[in-house]
């Protein structure tokens, strides 16, 4: 049994060797970029407290410049890094995606395969379980790279939502995505040109309304006071400003504000401190904020298996030509 499913797996991969050998090799050269990169980074001996220094002041005095500057100009090619991070997982999954099915109905030689197959659906498992294996695996080394370089680069001051979706789990979930909608495309369109290039706009959307729902998410949560030294995209996402009454109640900026008289306007802050308010932060914590990391991973994962099991039903019913 498992010389066949081994026999059947170098078939797939052999009918699909452009597309796989493609994105995989483009998975496993921009994780090793991002591994590059980041231990020439690593290599860069930046003295304790000098970051500090710079982001305290801009000017990280004479000891530190020399390091820091090194730094960031190391830190400026991971850019290039997460840019290819942006496309490469989704191309590699649409295009493989497209291919499978699409392929076969192009070339007319999908009534063959299926015929000599058991079952369509045992013809499609066939095909589909080893370019899983192939991508899973690349595309999730180069997230893994990603993840090591964003976490050198950005050391101790780590933005909550940088590189959102360019390195980690959520990138092989998105890749996961792509393939489902390139199989389902090229399952239905039977042309594998056409079929990439509206699975591309697709993909596009879905990343657009990813980053929508992200928005909504994080607007929708019960909003805590973050304490006033706290650093928005660090330590918290703060949302608006508040005021803490003398009598304890929490009044929003624009109510407490209509309360300063005309000749205080310039300095409404001052006044309201010298009549007993206590100026706050409303937003929500970091450890909140990072909840909706696992949200989007389970969506795409979900969105993915969904479509997989969406081409199995086409594949089951449509007439080849």
């Amino acid at each position: 049994m498992t010389a066949v499913l081994i026999q059947s797996a170098r078939i797939t991969l052999k009918q699909h060797r452009f597309e796989v050998v493609a994105g995989a090799l483009a998975a496993i050269l921009l994780g090793a970029a991002a591994l590059w990169v980041n231990s020439r980074l690593a290599a860069v001996n930046v003295p304790p407290g000098c970051f500090d220094a710079w982001r305290n002041s801009s000017e990280p005095g004479p000891l530190c410049a020399g390091p820091v500057s090194a730094f960031f100009t190391i830190a400026e090619e991971a850019g290039n890094v997460f840019f290819g991070m942006t496309f490469v997982p989704l191309a590699a999954g649409l295009l493989a995606g497209v291919t499978l099915v699409g392929r076969e109905l192009e070339a007319r030689t999908a009534q063959t395969a299926w015929g000599l197959a058991a079952s369509r659906r045992r013809w499609f498992a066939r095909q589909l379980w080893p370019i899983l294996l192939v991508l899973g695996v690349t595309v999730g080394f180069a997230a893994i790279a990603a993840s090591t370089l964003e976490t050198t680069r950005a050391g101790d001051f780590m933005l909550i939502w940088r590189g959102h979706g360019l390195h980690g789990p959520l990138v092989v979930a998105r890749a996961f995505a792509a393939l489902g909608v390139g199989l389902v495309l090229g399952a239905v369109m039977g042309r594998t040109l056409p079929a990439f290039a509206v699975g591309a706009v697709l993909s596009f959307g879905l990343l657009l309304s990813s980053e929508a729902a992200r928005g909504a998410w994080a607007a929708a949560q019960p909003r805590v006071i973050v304490d006033e030294a706290a650093i928005s995209g660090v330590d918290a996402l703060i949302f608006e400003r508040a005021w803490r009454a003398p009598d304890g109640t929490l009044v929003t900026d624009a109510k407490v504000l209509a309360l300063v008289p005309a000749e205080e306007s310039l300095e409404p802050g001052r006044w309201l401190i010298g009549q007993g308010y206590e100026p706050l932060q409303l937003g929500i914590t970091a450890e909140t904020a990072r909840g909706w990391v696992p949200v989007e991973i389970a969506g795409f994962g979900a969105l993915g298996l969904g479509l997989v099991l969406g081409t199995v039903l086409v594949v089951d019913r449509r007439r080849p030509r």
